[in-house]
Formats: structure tokens, C-alpha cells, sequence
């Protein structure tokens, strides 16, 4: 992401926190869920829309 720092002179983007589940199956087979939260910053505040952002994913992975 770009923005112009328009009049702001605060630094700080954000901060993240996440939270993940991994599960291991069999030997065959792995499970991994994640969960993520974006906390705006000063910056993105001042300089635009924005707001919190929620994130999720899944994945199975299989060996041969």
C-alpha cells in the first residue's frame, strides 16, 4: 500500500495479531487454520479511510 503523508507526521502503520491451529492428522494429512486482526495505526487514521481489518484462512496439505 502507498499514501501520501498529506499533513499527518505520525509513523506508526499498525500492529497485527494472529492466532494459528496446526494439525497434523495422520502422516498424510495437515490441517492448518489461521486467524489474523489488523489494528490501524495513527497514520492510516490521519491520511484516509481506514479501519480494523479481520483475515482467515484455511489449508490442508496432503503427502504422498
Amino acid at each position: 500500500m502507498l499514501r501520501a503523508a498529506g499533513n499527518s507526521n505520525a509513523t506508526y502503520v499498525g500492529s497485527q495479531a494472529q492466532a494459528e491451529i496446526y494439525w497434523e492428522i495422520d502422516r498424510h494429512l495437515v490441517l492448518i487454520a489461521n486467524y489474523t486482526h489488523f489494528f490501524t495505526g495513527q497514520f492510516l487514521r490521519e491520511t484516509g479511510a481506514s479501519r480494523d481489518i479481520d483475515y482467515a484462512t484455511t489449508w490442508i496439505t496432503v503427502r504422498f
